[in-house]
């Protein structure tokens, strides 16, 4: 049974942001099948909104979320080269 497969991959949209430029954004990514820059740019839009907590707050409750974000976004654009 050495059969090969076609496998196509659908393409949907997740909106993570209500910014336009944050979706166009990972739109291209997407579009353009660099999925590692689709997780890079997803972890961004996390990194943000965990900075702009603690920012707000004034405390730093999420800094050990903070550095693995930022540790799997720096990964994810490694793999990208």
């Amino acid at each position: 049974m050495n059969e090969s497969a076609e496998y196509h991959i659908s393409v949907s949209y997740l909106t993570i942001r209500d910014a336009a430029f944050d979706a166009d954004r990972l739109r291209f990514h997407i579009e353009s099948g660099d999925y590692f820059g689709v997780l890079a740019t997803a972890l961004g839009f996390i990194e943000e909104k965990l900075q702009e907590c603690d920012t707000c707050t004034g405390t730093m409750h999420h800094s050990e979320e903070l550095a693995l974000t930022r540790m799997l976004r720096e990964e994810a654009q490694h793999l990208r080269a």
